[in-house]
């Protein structure tokens, strides 16, 4: 488990924010189900932009989430009450256990088609650029690759042109230009070229970096240049 100790008070206060975000969306009582309370609260959380070894160890992010609540009971309370996160604020028993097994999965749940969750996802968030955006149909196309990316971690992810076109109902040619739109723009970085003879297709990588995780919406140039020189310095 990572040391919860080493967490700097500027991003557990970041971070709960994104916690008290996370559970108001989760706990919405005109939310329609499903998908469960730990669903929507797990995929919010998700969206923190965790360090690879972080996001990796949702028994870690668990124990800070913890670890944080327990800190501000002790600051608001002379005697702060036994409280249990998990129990007291998503009103859930076994919070945690769950929490965990339901992040693993999420990764990608077996069984499950990554494009399918992907799309629920953007359509749920969608991205906003800061430039207007050639479409809406582009605009969702991006937001999948990147709830793809999201998904992913640290991995290339696939696009495959046809089911795109087939998911957001527009040509493949139409699909073919937006992602070569993504490439120009930096969005998206090919990886692996398309290798007929040996039947690999084209691996990307989505730049997630380049938006708010919790407001999607796409930093500035200037946010942007800072996070190019220093990718890892407000990550947790």
């Amino acid at each position: 488990m990572i040391a919860t100790s080493d967490v700097s008070a500027e991003i557990c206060e970041e971070l709960w924010k994104h916690v008290e975000r996370a559970v108001s969306k989760a706990t919405d009582k005109d939310r329609k189900c499903p998908p469960t309370e730990m669903f929507v609260f797990v995929r919010e959380m998700m969206s923190f932009p965790w360090a690879e070894a972080w996001s990796k160890d949702p028994a870690s992010i668990a124990q800070l989430v913890e670890e944080i609540h327990a800190r501000r009971l002790a600051k608001f309370y002379r005697h702060p009450p036994q409280d249990n996160f998990w129990e007291s604020t998503l009103k859930l028993s076994g919070g945690r256990d769950e929490f965990v097994a339901l992040w693993l999965c999420m990764r990608f749940p077996p069984g499950q088609d990554p494009l399918l969750l992907a799309k629920h996802d953007a359509f749920h968030k969608l991205m906003l650029f800061t430039q207007s955006p050639v479409s809406f149909e582009y605009e969702y196309l991006l937001s999948i690759a990147y709830h793809l990316q999201l998904r992913a971690g640290d991995r290339d992810i696939l696009l495959p042109q046809q089911r795109l076109a087939e998911l957001i109902k527009v040509s493949q040619r139409t699909v073919s230009s937006y992602l070569d739109l993504a490439k120009r723009n930096r969005l998206l970085c090919v990886v692996a070229r398309y290798n007929y003879a040996a039947k690999k297709a084209t691996l990307y990588r989505f730049a997630v970096d380049r938006f708010n995780p919790v407001t999607g919406d796409e930093l500035t140039q200037a946010l942007q240049g800072s996070e190019a020189t220093d990718s890892t310095s407000t990550r947790v």
